[in-house]
């Protein structure tokens, strides 16, 4: 992309491997350069984007890293959760078979009551 190529902040956000709500909070606090269009939108500079991205390289990084080590906690939940539900739906399954052996017993039960 060349200078005069403009970004949306979910574009540069895309870009720089980074959230929109960094991108955001940069714009808000004027470390990151961008213009309103007509329609009120920003419009973010492909060269001042680059500019920012290399201000803040090593911020950028660590957020990789956060992302990254969310993502395993994530997998580890997920994993952990999916166990669970296989654990509970053998339970039920194991509820059920023996609700239905009582409902038999009871039914042979009152069958005897009634007829001897």
């Amino acid at each position: 992309m060349t200078d005069s190529t403009f970004l949306t902040p979910a574009a540069a956000a895309k870009r720089a491997g980074c959230g929109r709500t960094k991108i955001m909070k940069a714009l808000e606090n004027k470390a990151l350069k961008a213009v309103r269009s007509n329609r009120n939108r920003w419009q973010i500079k492909s060269g001042d984007l680059e500019d920012w991205m290399t201000a803040n390289i090593e911020e950028t990084q660590s957020d990789s890293d956060a992302d990254s080590q969310n993502d395993t906690e994530t997998t580890v939940k997920i994993t952990r959760l999916e166990a669970e539900n296989e654990a509970l739906k053998q339970r039920a399954s194991d509820l059920e078979k023996d609700r239905d052996e009582w409902r038999a017993h009871a039914q042979k039960s009152v069958w005897k009551k009634l007829f001897g």
